[in-house]
């Protein structure tokens, strides 16, 4: 409850859920989920059992100095595989192209201006998604964890103009990305992303967030 509490603090629009949310069952994300201020977002993960409920959203459109952002969230089928058994049980994770792919259609309709996906896949699940999804602006991706060498690339942009930002593995970085548009509001096209890094041990703690999470 301490990181729920932590990056409520530090506000949160959003959270991507990945395999290790799953660790200590659905029952206590589903209580993780309820007491933070922001959704947990897995628009393709679906209860095993019709009538149980998942704490999760498929988006969320926030706004910010009026540029409108819908945020997707969105799992590697096999997810299941590096999943808590009992959670993984509980799960049905499907294909996550077909999934974003509406999503998109969706927030299209609802004149977003960005369109960012928190994915949460290994390097080959990343790559061929966001080479299915013309239409989307950023992918934010982790669990990159397969010993190849773009654990220390941080942005890349596809051929498809779909712009690519992560993190190595380990915990210890934190990623941060500048996002540059022209046009007008409501019509603003995304020109270029610069992608920063830090060491998140060379970072001054915040004392609020400290002290909830001491």
């Amino acid at each position: 409850s301490s990181t729920t509490q932590a990056m409520t603090s530090v506000g949160y629009a959003a959270s991507g859920v990945g395999n290790h949310d799953f660790d200590y069952g659905v029952d206590t994300l589903r209580a993780r989920a309820k007491a933070a201020g922001f959704p947990f977002l897995a628009g393709n993960v679906k209860p095993a059992k019709r009538q149980d409920e998942l704490p999760f959203e498929p988006y969320v459109i926030t706004e910010i100095n009026g540029v409108r952002i819908g945020v997707i969230g969105a799992l590697d089928e096999s997810i299941q595989s590096r999943m808590n058994p009992e959670s993984a049980e509980a799960l049905v994770v499907t294909n996550p192209a077909k999934s974003v792919q509406a999503t998109l259609s969706a927030l299209s309709s609802y004149g977003v201006d960005l369109t960012i996906l928190l994915f949460h896949g290994n390097q080959k699940a990343t790559l061929a998604l966001a080479q299915s999804l013309p239409g989307l602006d950023l992918l934010v991706t982790g669990g990159l964890r397969n010993g190849s060498p773009e654990h220390t690339t941080t942005y890349y942009k596809l051929a498809n103009g779909v712009h690519v930002a992560t993190t190595p593995p380990g915990n210890g970085g934190v990623g941060y990305v500048d996002l540059s548009f022209v046009g007008d509001l409501g019509a603003l096209s995304l020109t270029s992303v610069t992608s920063h890094l830090y060491d998140a041990r060379h970072l001054a703690p915040d004392p609020v967030v400290s002290a909830r999470v001491d």
